[in-house]
């Protein structure tokens, strides 16, 4: 497990709503949602920390098994480029 502080006092708490809207219950394991599941949030004080899956300790050698590996994260990495770059002309546009 992965546990990070992500929000003391009033700085941070946009990212707490983010993470709890995108990354808890049944959103969080959508296909196209690439954001880490969280586990569980600890309040301590004025602090609020997430519990994540450990995902990996690093990148070890080979970083894919294969070609399909490596086609599927760049295609993920494009796709998530895309979704920012629609994002930001709908925001603009908005405003």
């Amino acid at each position: 497990m992965l546990i990070r502080l992500v929000a003391k006092g009033d700085e941070g708490l946009n990212h707490v709503t983010a993470l709890r809207r995108l990354a808890t219950g049944l959103v969080a394991f959508r296909g196209e949602n690439h954001i880490v599941p969280m586990l569980r949030e600890i309040v301590l004080d004025d602090m609020i920390f997430a519990v994540f899956p450990l995902m990996d300790e690093g990148f070890d050698l080979p970083w894919y098994c294969n070609y399909g590996e490596l086609v599927d994260a760049v295609y993920q990495v494009i796709e998530v480029s895309f979704a920012s770059l629609i994002r930001l002309k709908h925001s603009n546009f908005i405003l």
